[in-house]
């Protein structure tokens, strides 16, 4: 089976970039602009794994973590986010993210994290 991954992104270039290179990769990939969109396709799709901005309209990346979590869902969520504080990783992390990773991010280092995240599920590239 492929992996589908979600990616909420609201900047378009950044969006388009990052869905070819894991397209690329094989990965089946789904990209939302806002966080109301973006929640809602987690919820509808149930991805194999989440690629998340912090900054987002209408609802933010922290609170589409939080919320998924709150669901019950366990799915690895990445976030992807210029936000470079500690205050903001801790957060991140308390509720419920599996990683932090800063913009701008090394590609390659992305696509090893997610491979190893998706690894363990049997889940493949096409």
């Amino acid at each position: 089976m492929t992996a589908h991954i979600l990616l909420i992104e609201d900047n378009v270039r950044t969006a388009q970039l990052l869905k070819m290179d894991l397209a690329d990769e094989g990965y089946q990939v789904s990209v939302a602009h806002d966080g109301l969109t973006g929640f809602a396709l987690a919820q509808h799709h149930c991805p194999d794994l989440i690629l998340l901005d912090w900054r987002l309209p209408k609802r933010s990346g922290i609170e589409i973590c939080q919320g998924l979590r709150l669901l019950g869902y366990n799915y690895p969520i990445l976030f992807l986010t210029a936000m470079t504080d500690r205050e903001h990783r801790r957060r991140g992390f308390a509720v419920g993210a599996n990683e932090y990773i800063i913009k701008p991010f090394d590609s390659e280092s992305l696509l090893t994290k997610i491979r190893d995240y998706l690894q363990p599920s049997g889940l493949t590239v096409a």
